[in-house]
């Protein structure tokens, strides 16, 4: 999983991303969802590369925005065990997708 940012820093640009869910299920809706990794901490790099191990092969990835904030992620890429990008379709909440996509 590769995290970028896209645009400068601005000073509570970065705290918005903290506490930012990624999860991973076979179901659509989410039902028995896995935490594969939670923001802790401020990202300082534009590339910031963060590995996830699982033995379960997933079909949906999301990330959530922390409750309350925008969760300011310009990109999201996932790979394999491979190194290789994978690739799919974004799904969204419709109020999500008028805002920010």
């Amino acid at each position: 999983m590769e995290l970028q940012r896209k645009y400068h820093i601005k000073d509570d640009f970065l705290e918005q991303t903290v506490e930012g869910v990624f999860q991973a299920s076979n179901d659509k809706e989410f039902r028995g969802k896995v935490d594969l990794y939670q923001i802790q901490d401020t990202f300082r790099l534009i590339n910031h590369e963060v590995s996830v191990t699982t033995l379960v092969r997933y079909r949906y990835i999301r990330y959530l925005f922390p409750k309350g904030r925008p969760g300011n992620m310009a990109k999201i890429e996932i790979k394999g065990s491979d190194g290789k990008k994978l690739s799919g379709k974004i799904m969204t909440d419709k109020k999500i997708r008028k805002h920010h996509l």
